[in-house]
């Protein structure tokens, strides 16, 4: 799930899917506020083991005209990725987090601009993982491969958008809304 923009209208509405899954991913933008929260929550520029998945993230988004409130320079977003992938590169299964889609992959924007990150794509082409989660680009919704790795934009969560993940003998992933 991504982009709440401080909605909690379906939290409620999705309360069997939440209690029914053995974990629950949130790829930012949980808040209206720009309130980042506790920062042990997260796994911006860091990586974590569970259940024998690599998870490593990438919260905000590259700098856009719109100022979102986290925004960082492609040189910066390159460095969190290498950071959070450092800590997970020995996992079996490697899932990045990220706020951001990559460029040209599940980054159409309303106006059918490319508003992904160049960095995270250049990175998706030279470092070997499975699944990239994110948001951000709330209508473009959905999965597809690009560079050997499963995008999954879930969409936006306040609109009642979401993605059901399952790992074990390969990637199996349904979209929905609640």
């Amino acid at each position: 799930m991504a982009d709440f923009h401080g909605d909690l209208l379906h939290v409620d509405r999705a309360g069997d899917l939440i209690r029914d899954a053995d974990m629950v991913v949130l790829a930012g933008d949980l808040s209206g506020s720009g309130d980042r929260g506790s920062a042990e929550s997260s796994i911006h520029s860091r990586g974590v083991i569970a259940g024998g998945i690599g998870f490593f993230g990438l919260g905000g988004s590259r700098r856009t005209p719109m100022h979102t409130f986290t925004e960082y320079n492609e040189e910066q977003i390159a460095e969190f990725l290498r950071l959070g992938y450092s800590m997970v590169e020995k996992s079996g299964t490697r899932v990045l987090v990220s706020h951001t889609p990559p460029k040209k992959c599940r980054d159409r924007t309303f106006f059918g601009l490319s508003a992904g990150s160049p960095a995270l794509r250049e990175f998706m082409e030279s470092n070997p993982f499975d699944l990239c989660l994110c948001g951000h680009i709330h209508e473009a919704y959905g999965a597809d491969r690009s560079c050997g790795v499963l995008v999954v934009n879930s969409g936006s969560f306040r609109k009642g958008r979401y993605s059901s993940v399952e790992i074990g003998g390969g990637i199996k992933v349904e979209s929905g809304r609640v």
